[in-house]
């Protein structure tokens, strides 16, 4: 028999050759084939209308009973009316044809010719006998030339709304659809309820839209959002890390926002600005002082951690910042920023800022004032911004003057003020720093991830580091760093992350390059697997094959996730709707000599590695193992392994030969293993495979179910590899 343990051992790698794809940056993700965002068809699908006729709607005629009728004894949400279907009924041959219809024309105007069209309705039983039941039928005339029903018993309850769905495939000689919402039952008095009706053109094309920070970094993603609609982001407003002493205030989109008509991204865009002076109190303002008459320093209150606060009691001027002095710029447009609190409840804290500048040579100073806005915690934020372009025109400025005041000027009356900073708008921003030119994923014996940089971006002569730091499910990190010098055969620069596992497909790995003097020249690049995978099946669209074996790794990526229990709320397969196919593999093991053979081991962990296990007392060291086989390219493979380099499990006594050089395509590839002894003679020969593993541990009453899935996920994903490659 073959030890259990032969079978149980997976400790997962995902291997594959994928490499032979090309880098694909970061963009927008597949679009989700799904309902969701498609209009419904039908207006009046809620039942909340007075009248059926002339609202599409159609009834059986007197010989099967009345039609249905608008009720508000059950109904779906919090209020309204459904369909009650077949209450009045003379029972007879034709009783069960209870129903209400809702039809279309075909053609111009109406449902297309071969478009697929999904149609709900939610249903309730109304008594035992009521059997809900929708149809749908394309119909040329009177004929039926096509159609589709639920399932007889889909409702069984009485107390609670289930949803049925038919979908149709329009014929090409129908001229007209209709849908029909019957009872089903031939049982007098019998009846039912319908409500929210809806149908949707399953072959409306639905598109994503992307909404990417400055960095690429996906702040939010819109699936299914039909053609002439208007995206609108939802998320909090996108923010930018300030570089050095500049800082960045969110201004919009680009490309600007428009209606829908394919996949779209839009990147957030950035206003900089130069934090030309700044400080909190925790030392005071050098080369200020506080009078007691004015305010003084106080530890009362602290916004950002600083001991102190200005504690103002009447009129307290900041600081001037003087043209002359290089301080401010004449024609530059500037931001200010004042963070108050109250002290007393009749302190009114302000914010006053005094452009001071000739006109037509007297001076003149322009008055700028705020009360604030409240942020949290009782403080409020003043900030002020003088524009140039609405100003006089003539004017020339010549210095500010920054006030915080406390306007109510009493001496019992008081409040804070703490954190401030000075933003010169118009300075100009600093070079921004280049963007790697994409990622692709590596699966041969090893998985790593590499990213790409244009030698554009690079000085020649400099040596650069890429620093690539990977978290885990659990928010724990791992660094690899690597310097930059290996050269792709399209001729960009590329490092590598190795070491990823199947099952950490969705880790995030952070992507920077250094120079020499350890500062950062690129922006952060943060992707995974899932991403590139995201990536790359938009970019194959139209490769069926590939797309497929996209699909089959993230599939075989989820299974590893549940199998080992990562991260199995966030499975990497999330937004699929592809079901793992069915591969029939053969065990071509069944001949071999189970006196010297003892079973068979996959190791997935770092890289394939099948182990094949012999009898200790049949396969010693002093002898050699001779392994074969035909890639799934068609290349043979063969190599000796050595009796020293035969391998034993712990508490085991059993040794075996590890066969290494598979990848998952070659996962149904026959491996030929002889044992030769220290003369050279064949001792045994055995026969095994991936696929013949796969079978017998599927076969096994107490098989793992999860570890089913990884191993159909295996095959899936071995069958679709070779097909693509």
């Amino acid at each position: 028999m073959l030890k259990g343990k032969r079978i149980l051992a997976f400790v997962l790698m995902v291997v594959m050759l994928l490499s032979l794809l090309p880098a694909v940056a970061l963009a927008e993700e597949t679009t989700e084939v799904s309902i969701e965002g498609r209009t419904n068809l039908v207006t009046n699908g809620n039942f909340e209308f007075e009248k059926w006729s002339g609202s599409g709607w159609s009834y059986s005629s007197s010989k099967y009973g009345t039609k249905g009728t608008l009720v508000t004894e059950k109904y779906r949400g919090e209020s309204g009316q459904s369909a009650k279907v077949g209450d009045q009924i003379a029972a007879g041959t034709d009783a069960g044809n209870k129903w209400i219809s809702y039809s279309w024309d075909v053609g111009e105007g109406g449902l297309a010719v071969g478009n697929t069209y999904r149609f709900i309705v939610y249903a309730m039983k109304g008594d035992t006998d009521s059997n809900p039941k929708l149809e749908a039928r394309g119909l040329n005339g009177s004929k039926n030339v096509g159609s589709e029903t639920t399932a007889d018993d889909a409702v069984t309850s009485s107390t609670d709304w289930v949803k049925l769905s038919v979908d149709l495939t329009v014929p090409e000689t129908a001229t007209k659809v209709t849908v029909y919402l019957r009872n089903n039952s031939a049982t007098d008095g019998s009846y039912c309820y319908f409500d929210d009706f809806a149908v949707y053109d399953l072959s409306e094309k639905l598109y994503t839209v992307n909404w990417n920070n400055f960095d690429g970094t996906t702040l939010e993603t819109d699936k299914n959002v039909a053609a002439g609609v208007t995206p609108e982001y939802n998320g909090a407003t996108p923010t930018r890390p300030a570089t050095g002493n500049y800082v960045y205030t969110f201004a919009g989109w680009s490309p600007e926002i428009a209606a829908v008509t394919g996949d779209v991204t839009y990147t957030a865009q950035y206003e900089c600005g130069q934090v030309i002076l700044s400080k909190d109190y925790e030392d005071g303002i050098a080369g200020q002082v506080i009078t007691k008459d004015k305010g003084e320093y106080s530890a009362d209150y602290s916004l950002s951690g600083g001991s102190l606060s200005a504690k103002v009691f009447g009129n307290y001027l900041i600081t001037t910042l003087k043209v002359a002095d290089n301080q401010v710029s004449a024609g530059h447009d500037y931001k200010f920023i004042v963070y108050s609190k109250k002290g007393s409840d009749d302190a009114v804290p302000r914010l006053e800022v005094r452009a001071n500048r000739t006109i037509d040579g007297t001076s003149k100073a322009l008055k700028l004032q705020d009360l604030g806005t409240e942020v949290a915690d009782g403080w409020y934020k003043h900030v002020i911004e003088y524009k140039v372009e609405d100003d006089a025109n003539n004017s020339t400025l010549t210095s500010f003057n920054i006030y915080l005041q406390n306007t109510t000027y009493a001496d019992s009356t008081y409040c804070y003020f703490d954190d401030f900073a000075i933003i010169d708008l118009s300075a100009e921003a600093p070079a921004e720093k280049f963007k790697l030119n994409g990622a692709n994923v590596n699966l041969g014996n090893d998985l790593d991830m590499k990213f790409f940089i244009k030698p554009t971006d690079l000085t020649e002569g400099e040596t650069y580091t890429a620093k690539m730091v990977r978290t885990y499910a659990d928010g724990s990190t791992d660094t690899q760093e690597e310097t930059v010098s290996k050269v792709y055969s399209d001729g960009d620069y590329y490092v590598s992350y190795k070491g990823l596992a199947a099952k950490e497909m969705g880790d995030k790995i952070a992507v920077t390059i250094y120079d020499s003097e350890g500062n950062a020249v690129s922006q952060t690049w943060n992707d995974s697997i899932k991403d590139y995978v995201g990536r790359a099946m938009v970019t194959y669209a139209g490769n069926a094959d590939t797309v497929a074996m996209l699909e089959d790794m993230l599939n075989y990526g989820a299974a590893a996730q549940i199998a080992f229990g990562y991260d199995a709320n966030n499975l990497v397969n999330a937004d699929l709707n592809k079901a793992v196919a069915e591969v029939d593999g053969t065990d071509v093991s069944v001949d071999n000599d189970r006196a010297y053979w003892n079973g068979a081991e996959l190791r997935l962990e770092s890289a394939i590695t099948f182990k094949a296990f012999f009898k200790s007392d049949k396969v010693t060291r002093d002898m050699t193992a001779e392994v074969s086989f035909t890639n799934y390219k068609n290349a043979p493979v063969s190599y000796t392994v050595a009796g020293t380099a035969f391998g034993q499990d712990t508490n085991d006594t059993d040794l075996y030969v590890p066969v290494t050089g598979l990848v998952i395509g070659d996962t149904d590839t026959v491996i030929t293993i002889v044992i030769k002894d220290a003369e050279g003679n064949e001792v045994v020969t055995v026969t095994d495979s991936i696929a013949s593993y796969v079978v017998r541990y599927n076969s096994l009453a107490n098989a793992d179910a999860d570890f089913v899935a990884l191993n159909k996920a295996i095959m899936a994903l071995g069958a679709s590899v070779e097909a693509a490659l």
